[in-house]
């Protein structure tokens, strides 16, 4: 009599899958929230750049007396921004918004834009018709709140008076930079 040889897993190798499998999944759960994080604050970023060079190639391609301006909205970088057009060879008076969250939402994606370094205020970016800013240097923040600062890194962008803007990568902790 021929016995027939049974094929499949045993309870006990199943179990020491699993847990093997949870404890990957532990050590894995950190690095992917970083890896999301780091995407929005690189999202923002992008977003933003995009608004100042659309700013600038709008005032430059309207000429004459035309001022178009990246606004703050509500005062609030973080919230968005709206491209503006004030002068003569405008067509329209909001060119673009980017919207992240209104005042009667509560979640946004806890990525903040604020000024950095700097003692004043600054709620809009104006650019002429030669395409430079009105304004002297400017810094902005890009980062998040959830982290500390010297777990996720966090972006830098400058803004010259030339118009030109520049991206920095920063790693380092360097206080509280993202406090509120």
């Amino acid at each position: 009599m021929q016995m027939k040889t049974q094929t499949g897993y045993t309870f006990a190798e199943v179990l020491v899958t699993m847990g093997l499998a949870a404890i990957l999944a532990v050590i894995a759960l950190p690095s992917v929230q970083h890896i999301i994080l780091n995407n929005k604050i690189t999202t923002k970023t992008n977003d933003f750049i995009r608004a100042q060079s659309f700013a600038r190639s709008e005032a430059i391609r309207l000429g004459g007396n035309a001022l178009v301006n990246v606004e703050a909205i509500d005062g609030n970088w973080s919230k968005g921004w709206q491209v503006t057009c004030q002068g003569s060879g405008c067509e329209e008076s909001i060119l673009a918004t980017k919207r992240f969250y209104t005042n009667e939402q509560t979640e946004n994606d806890n990525i903040v834009v604020k000024l950095y370094n700097t003692s004043f205020i600054v709620s809009s970016i104006r650019y002429n018709s030669r395409g430079q800013q009105l304004g002297g240097l400017v810094k902005f923040l890009v980062c998040t709140q959830l982290l500390p600062p010297s777990q996720i890194a966090w972006r830098q962008v400058t803004l010259r008076k030339s118009g030109s803007v520049s991206v920095e990568r920063k790693d380092k902790d360097e206080g509280e930079i993202c406090s509120p």
